[in-house]
């Protein structure tokens, strides 16, 4: 079973995307075989939190079992952020938090941004990080242990270069790495895997913004084996965004991870 774990709903600036709403986003899961993804609106990330989230749990509603959200908050408007994770997260298809330090320009260990983190750590869910330090992560990750902290964009990785984040992810149980990357370096993704675990690598393609058979096939076409393949593509992310299926517990190295509700 393929689950992309990294998803977006509908437009973004400077950029051509055909079919980046609910329903051109089925097609294109019909068309590679993805079963499930989760997605967060480009507005939840950017300029209306409410209004993006009310976005993303429509395209949920209209596609339930395929399509799963994120729910988005701004850290510049930290008064809205606590009321708007606990509004979102209310809705059952709503299964994870998602947060763009680089879009917010606000440090991804700051305070306003520390409610998405609380809640995740009491309810043992995912967040999709963009943006951060290895130094930063790691302390979020060791303060926040029951939260599964996914690390935006990792497998961009060129698997050579000596990486802080890649490190990051090995070290810290709760620490994962995001398959997505426009970008995809021969024999990185082994690397990848070979360093950290084929449990500690989540695939996602960052569709609508770039093409999901390109993700696919730097999985498929890749030298890892079905077992790891299979953690990969979907294992893990069906795990960690607590998907219906994929039972909350120890992965195959023993960790013990929540999953959501």
């Amino acid at each position: 079973m393929i689950i992309d774990a990294h998803g977006h709903l509908g437009r973004w600036e400077a950029t051509h995307i055909p079919g980046g709403d609910a329903a051109g986003l089925a097609r294109s899961m019909d068309a590679c075989g993805v079963a499930a993804i989760c997605v967060s609106a480009f507005a939840a990330i950017g300029p209306a939190p409410r209004e993006g989230n009310d976005l993303t749990m429509a395209a949920a509603d209209a596609h339930p079992g395929r399509i799963y959200g994120y729910v988005g908050v701004n850290p510049n408007f930290p008064d809205e952020v606590r009321p708007e994770l606990e509004r979102c997260l209310a809705h059952p298809r709503m299964r994870a938090i998602k947060l763009h330090a680089g879009i917010h320009a606000y440090p991804v260990d700051g305070d306003a941004y520390l409610p998405a983190f609380e809640i995740a750590h009491e309810r043992g869910l995912c967040v999709l990080i963009h943006g951060g330090g290895a130094r930063e992560l790691r302390g979020l990750a060791r303060r926040y242990p029951r939260a599964n902290l996914l690390w935006a964009h990792v497998g961009g990785w060129d698997g050579r270069t000596p990486s802080d984040m890649v490190e990051a992810c090995r070290e810290c149980p709760n620490l994962y790495a995001d398959l997505a990357s426009s970008v995809a370096y021969f024999g990185a993704l082994e690397a990848l895997v070979e360093r950290c675990g084929a449990h500690k690598v989540v695939f996602g393609s960052d569709t609508p913004l770039l093409d999901v058979r390109f993700a696919l096939g730097r999985v498929l076409f890749s030298a890892l084996d079905e077992p790891a393949q299979a953690r990969v593509l979907g294992g893990n992310a069906g795990r960690l965004l607590g998907l219906p299926g994929h039972a909350s517990g120890p992965d195959d190295r023993g960790q013990r991870h929540p999953g959501g509700t």
